[in-house]
């Protein structure tokens, strides 16, 4: 037998062992149990439809799918953040200001004069300046 503590039998153990072995069995087996169920929820909501499977299912037209979608799918946000903006346009918060007051944007803000605020800007006026900025590669 190697050497080390040896495991103590049934008869050995006191009551309250006893019945924490069996609550921590209980445990473990319902933590087993809610990972299994957790694991076939990750497995059910990685299956993707294709557009048309989806129409076959619904009993819809593709097209009235993808028109759908193109409609919804577009900025569902309606103002952005400077924070958000510098993230998108992949430039600084400094930056976004500067573009921001050569474009003229008219920008959300609710605070005092003076006072220091989250200032937002609308959807629209995003699209005109990155419109005004995109340019062709070649």
């Amino acid at each position: 037998m190697p050497p080390g503590p040896t495991p103590a039998l049934e008869s050995e153990r006191s009551p309250t062992q006893i019945s924490a072995g069996v609550q921590s069995s209980t445990r473990s087996g319902e933590d087993k149990m809610a990972q299994s169920s957790t694991d076939s929820t990750i497995a059910n909501s990685e299956k993707q439809l294709v557009i048309s499977e989806l129409a076959v299912l619904l009993g819809i037209q593709e097209s009235v799918i993808r028109e759908t979608i193109a409609v919804h799918g577009q900025d569902r946000q309606q103002y952005y953040s400077i924070g958000e903006l510098a993230i998108r346009w992949r430039v600084s918060r400094g930056t976004v200001y500067n573009r921001l007051r050569l474009a003229g944007a008219k920008v959300l803000d609710f605070s005092s004069p003076g006072k220091r605020s989250k200032k937002t800007v609308h959807v629209s006026v995003i699209r005109q300046i990155e419109a005004q900025r995109t340019r062709k590669l070649c």
